[in-house]
């Protein structure tokens, strides 16, 4: 949609709707994540025992986290409904498809249990508990659109169904129609009004010392929506028959334009007016699987393979990640990635360095879109920092 302006403004920007909607799929959709960890603690058990070999290692984790999951996707029909108008669809059915929007945001306590299985498995287990904060959803966006030569009449049909959660509300006024919104984030922060569960499950097996094969599954589950809730719904279809403008023509004082305008109002009143009820509900979480393949050349340099896919409410996509990473000792770490997806390829990088007992980490997933944002596919980054604790064993 973003490319490099020509001529007068070949040093700008410019938005291309035209081609945006060309090259865009069945399903468009923008996905977003924001995490925030507000503490993290890691325990290895049986260090000692370890180096030993006199013991499996084992590890355990607690951590509590801020989530928050923006989700929209919509049928390219939206657009090019928008684009091109009603014209190209004219006399045949044309449906808009569905619309959808969610907004997540919840608090996520969980506890990490790894161990192996067998010489070369091990497996890793969490558990979340999860309280959500606020949601804002659209479980059905749809509009259709006939028109009829034979008849002069257009037939639009409305199927709408939104949920929310928290502190957000929608006022009405008598006829249905939204009269005022109103959205306060923070006053839910620490709400557990709505109680969610959710686990991870991964394995990692070992083919050789220097070949390790992973998979797992994250964000199994769903949030319980009961505290503040609100639905607004309508399902209906209307008739559209415009106005005869020959009737002014053949007498001015004619009254029949004020009359079609009174009448026409009050019957998309009746019809399209939403319906508020306070009905509780559940929102499963997005989840990922995600597949491994690490080869350590020496110590310092190994290489990687990573394939992940996404399953939201309404899509779903892939991403096929190769990366180099390249670790000095105990304080320094970059690995360069390539990244391939529908519809091109991204470049992106992660390094993380040590000091003392204090981690960093920074990592850029479209570096080409950073510094370019014409040739943006899908920003997004990371930063991290961590304090290891040097606890001491007794002897």
């Amino acid at each position: 949609m973003v490319e490099k302006g020509s001529g007068k403004l070949a040093d700008s920007l410019v938005f291309n709707i035209d081609r945006f909607v060309s090259n865009l799929d069945k399903i468009g959709f923008v996905d977003s994540n924001f995490d925030l960890t507000f503490f993290q603690v890691g325990i290895d058990v049986n260090s000692k025992q370890i180096v030993r070999r006199k013991a499996a290692p084992r590890y355990i984790e607690f951590y509590l986290k801020q989530k928050n999951n923006t989700s929209i996707d919509f049928d390219k029909n939206y657009l090019l409904l928008m684009t091109k108008g009603n014209a190209p669809f004219y006399n045949q059915d044309f449906s808009t498809g569905h619309a959808g929007i969610n907004l997540s945001s919840y608090m996520e306590l969980g506890i990490t249990y790894s161990r192996p299985l067998l010489e070369n498995l091990t497996a890793g287990l969490r558990l979340k508990a999860l309280f959500g904060h606020f949601n804002f959803n659209t479980k059905k966006f749809a509009f259709g659109l006939t028109g009829q030569h034979h008849d002069n009449v257009l037939d639009i049909s409305a199927d709408v169904h939104l949920r929310m959660s928290g502190s957000i509300d929608v006022t009405l006024n008598p006829d249905g129609f939204v009269e005022g919104l109103s959205f306060d984030p923070l006053s839910n922060l620490f709400n557990i009004k709505n109680p969610g569960i959710a686990f991870d499950l991964g394995v990692v097996y070992e083919f050789l010392p220097n070949l390790r094969f992973g998979a797992s599954i994250n964000d199994v589950g769903k949030i319980w929506w009961t505290n503040e809730t609100k639905q607004l719904a309508v399902n209906t279809s209307y008739q559209f028959e415009p106005f005869d403008f020959s009737q002014l023509i053949e007498n001015e004082n004619n009254d029949s334009l004020e009359m079609w305008l009174n009448d026409t109002t009050d019957s998309l009143k009746d019809t399209f007016g939403l319906t508020k009820t306070y009905a509780s509900y559940s929102e499963r979480l997005p989840f990922s699987f995600n597949t491994s393949l690490q080869y350590e050349i020496n110590s310092f340099f190994d290489l990687g393979l990573l394939f992940t896919h996404r399953v939201a409410q309404n899509f779903q996509y892939s991403n096929l990640i190769l990366s180099a990473n390249l670790g000095i000792y105990d304080f320094f770490s970059l690995s360069p990635v390539l990244g391939l997806q529908s519809g091109g390829y991204f470049i992106g990088c992660s390094t993380s360095f040590r000091i003392d007992s204090l981690q960093f980490a920074l990592a850029i997933n479209d570096v080409q879109g950073l510094v370019n944002p014409a040739k943006i596919k899908g920003l997004g980054g990371s930063f991290g920092m961590s304090y290891i604790f040097p606890l001491k064993r007794r002897k």
